[in-house]
């Protein structure tokens, strides 16, 4: 009997001293040691933000040339005053249409002026519509203080458009018809169509840089169907003149159009990217987007 409760007493006591041992580990594991105590979880690096939006520019490429001919340009808007060009004469009345052209050097806000010359203005209209400006149209003829030439397209598989016959001019023709009341016959802003004789408009236009006495005088291609509006004659100021004459050939153009070794050649010439008919608002403005 002692041997029995001995052994029973024994029992009991490898019971307690395991039942000491679990708890022991028990509380080990859920409380952490001093000086190893766990590393705080890891913050996530917060987004990048955006730049603000009057920084952003949005780079603007003809699909027929390569993207390392493409320029950024700072997305500006059109905007459509009433005109305030001095004319020489009361130009003839009449419906108007607006196009904002997209150049890269900023918006050009032209009125065309279907009254002014019908088939210049509708010709204009239909080069719009066709998408014919959105390949690229180089400003190939730019000469300081007198005008801009362009019309050719940088993409050489563009539409072919026959000639048109010749507008009736509204404007005094002849050396006395050059300056009238202080005011010169062709100012700054007008658009005419380049030509070489009767008959001979085609998809060349001009526009005047400056004031002009001459142009108009006499020519048939010159009669004006249009003119540059608002804040955008300021971009005429700012095309680069520097080729002058000696700009890229027509013949060049015409065959290849503005390829990469012309732009090499060229670097400094300008473009006009797009042009689009626009609807202005009650405060005759139109942001320059599609």
């Amino acid at each position: 009997l002692s041997m029995r409760a001995s052994a029973a007493a024994l029992c009991m006591l490898s019971l307690a001293f395991a039942l000491g041992s679990l708890v022991a580990f028990w509380r080990h594991s859920e409380v952490p040691q001093k000086g190893r105590e766990a590393p705080p979880p890891a913050r996530a690096s917060p987004p990048k933000s955006a730049p603000p939006k009057s920084a952003q520019t949005k780079t603007i490429s003809s699909p027929t040339v390569s993207s390392s001919s493409s320029r950024n340009v700072t997305r500006r808007s059109c905007s459509f005053p009433p005109s305030t060009t001095p004319h020489m004469v009361p130009p003839p009345a009449g419906p108007e249409v607006r196009v904002c052209c997209e150049t890269t050097k900023g918006p050009l806000s032209i009125v065309a002026q279907p009254n002014w010359a019908p088939l210049g203005a509708r010709r204009f209209l239909e080069l719009v519509d066709d998408g014919y400006f959105d390949a690229g149209v180089p400003l190939m003829r730019c000469i300081r203080n007198f005008i801009c030439q362009f019309g050719i397209s940088a993409d050489p598989r563009r539409k072919r458009y026959p000639p048109l016959k010749d507008d009736p001019n509204w404007l005094p023709e002849g050396p006395k018809g050059r300056v009238l009341n202080g005011r010169k016959r062709f100012p700054k802003g007008y658009l005419a169509y380049a030509g070489a004789g009767h008959h001979s408009r085609g998809v060349q236009l001009i526009v005047a840089l400056a004031d002009n006495e001459r142009l108009a005088g006499g020519s048939p291609w010159e009669v004006p169907w249009g003119e540059v509006v608002g804040p955008s004659l300021s971009t005429l100021g700012e095309i680069y003149t520097g080729y002058g004459d000696k700009g890229p050939s027509q013949s060049d153009l015409s065959r290849r159009g503005f390829d990469d070794q012309l732009r090499h050649q060229f670097p400094n010439l300008d473009s006009i990217l797009s042009c689009f008919r626009v609807v202005v608002d009650d405060n005759r403005t139109i942001a320059a987007a599609r």
